[in-house]
């Protein structure tokens, strides 16, 4: 089992290190053509320290991410237990998707989000879950669609569902989402997102006694649940 776990932890860094050394190199390649003066004009020169700053944003999101899972895993990550109103934290993390959502020219329905529901959570985290989770699901899914958020209750759990009308993902496929390993794999290097946003979203739900499942169907749409309990949990060591 130790064996396992040390491979698995040296793949993972060894993917971290690769991911590492895109950005990096691009970094030095722009600051290299700056400084020998190959800008010949001010497009250029903006064009050059965009991407030197595109780049710099890049290796931040991902070195927080891979940090922030580490110290969850790892027991380490502190968290601040309280009741939240699930509908006040959607409404926040609309507040933040937004601009994205307009772009994209997609709807954001959560009318079945009942705000007399109160569960148990760390209030930044939980909104980091929501923004992780819906920013996938506008990722995937096409200009005049709808993501839909929804609160139900099941025993001592409150099940929250965020559900798209995207293209839907393979059955063989779901595991993967979760899978630090092939999202890292995955990365568009172009896109906003380090690709260990599901990974950590499922660390954070775990650690406070939740679960997180994927249901989908294939050019209908994804739905991504969680639940959080409804009384104060203690904290799970994940590691």
């Amino acid at each position: 089992v130790l064996k396992t776990l040390d491979k698995a932890k040296d793949d993972f860094l060894s993917l971290v290190s690769h991911e590492l050394r895109t950005p990096l190199s691009s970094i030095l390649l722009y600051s290299e053509m700056l400084l020998d003066g190959l800008a010949s004009s001010s497009e250029d020169r903006d064009e050059f320290l965009s991407t030197i700053v595109d780049n710099c944003k890049r290796l931040t999101r991902l070195i927080n991410d891979v940090l922030d899972l580490s110290k969850i895993e790892a027991g380490r990550m502190p968290f601040n237990l309280e009741p939240l109103n699930i509908r006040e934290l959607v409404a926040e993390t609309l507040t933040s998707i937004r601009p994205t959502l307009e772009n994209h020219e997609l709807n954001f329905d959560y009318d079945q989000v009942d705000e007399s529901v109160s569960l148990w959570g760390d209030r930044d985290k939980i909104i980091q879950v929501l923004t992780n989770i819906t920013s996938n699901a506008i990722k995937f899914t096409p200009g005049g669609g709808t993501i839909y958020v929804s609160l139900s209750e099941d025993k001592n759990m409150g099940v929250i569902a965020v559900k798209d009308t995207g293209k839907g993902i393979k059955k063989k496929d779901i595991p993967k989402v979760f899978d630090r390993f092939s999202q890292l794999e995955s990365i568009d290097h172009h896109s906003e997102g380090t690709g260990l946003g599901m990974t950590i979203s499922k660390s954070i739900i775990e650690r406070i006694g939740g679960k997180i499942w994927i249901e989908s169907t294939l050019g209908k749409g994804t739905t991504v649940y969680f639940t959080l309990p409804k009384t104060k949990p203690k904290l799970k060591n994940i590691a």
